[in-house]
């Protein structure tokens, strides 16, 4: 409790400051314009590859620890941005991803049907205080969940506990960095604890869930002491028969 309290409180901190543009660049891309993003771009390529597109023997599953990641930087619709400023608050973080986000919806992809893919990484490589990434990417989420997407905070020693094994903490990572993707349907356990991130999720995927997500809804709606089964809410969405 202490912990999300302290979070809440940075998260509530100044959002002014930075108000300049970020320059986005694909993560492979051979000229790096962005003179706050070319010392840290190899480290986020090593990392990507080699542990984000990897197997790990901790994961508690097989395949990639994000298989997400291989089919964007597969498609070239992975970017990059840097913000290298030791100063920067949870509020000004967030002032920079919601800009950040307007400039997500316009990113192209050479397909239509790709663009569910595009991932945009924000590295803050000067914030030495993790829990203002904490903060922001707390703050954000609703907001960015109500508009169809993903938004996670990426740092090292990260404790999140993966999915598959509380003893694996997929969100280590060598800098820290917010992360933007689109929703897919296989997220819900990442929104399954906030009656309200359901409602969109429910609102975007039902009734075309494929099976194996079902599954996991059903395990977890069913959980013994989750109080957001009996969320009105919910009740709403299963009366009309978009729950399963």
């Amino acid at each position: 409790m202490l912990r999300a309290r302290r979070i809440e409180e940075r998260a509530g901190e100044s959002m002014q400051g930075f108000s300049g543009e970020v320059p986005l660049t694909k993560i492979f891309e051979e000229c790096i314009g962005d003179p706050a993003l070319a010392p840290h771009i190899e480290v986020v390529r090593k990392w990507a590859l080699e542990y984000l597109c990897a197997p790990h023997p901790d994961l508690g599953r097989g395949g990639p620890v994000c298989p997400f990641t291989s089919s964007s930087l597969s498609k070239e619709l992975f970017w990059l941005g840097c913000v290298d400023d030791p100063t920067l608050d949870a509020g000004r973080i967030c002032g920079i991803m919601d800009r950040i986000v307007e400039r997500y919806a316009t990113l192209e992809a050479p397909r239509e049907h790709d663009a569910l893919l595009k991932t945009v990484l924000v590295l803050f490589p000067g914030v030495k205080d993790f829990g203002i990434i904490d903060a922001a990417q707390l703050r954000l989420k609703s907001k960015f969940v109500a508009q169809g997407l993903m938004i996670g905070q990426f740092y090292p020693g990260c404790a999140e506990p993966g999915l598959w094994s509380k003893s694996f903490h997929p969100l280590d990572s060598p800098i820290p960095l917010l992360a933007i993707r689109h929703m897919v349907s296989s997220d819900f356990p990442f929104l399954a604890h906030e009656a309200r991130w359901v409602e969109s999720y429910f609102r975007r995927f039902a009734p075309s869930i494929p099976a194996p997500v079902r599954d996991s809804i059903v395990a977890k709606l069913t959980e013994p002491g989750e109080t957001y089964v009996s969320d009105v809410r919910l009740e709403r969405s299963a009366k009309k028969g978009s729950l399963l």
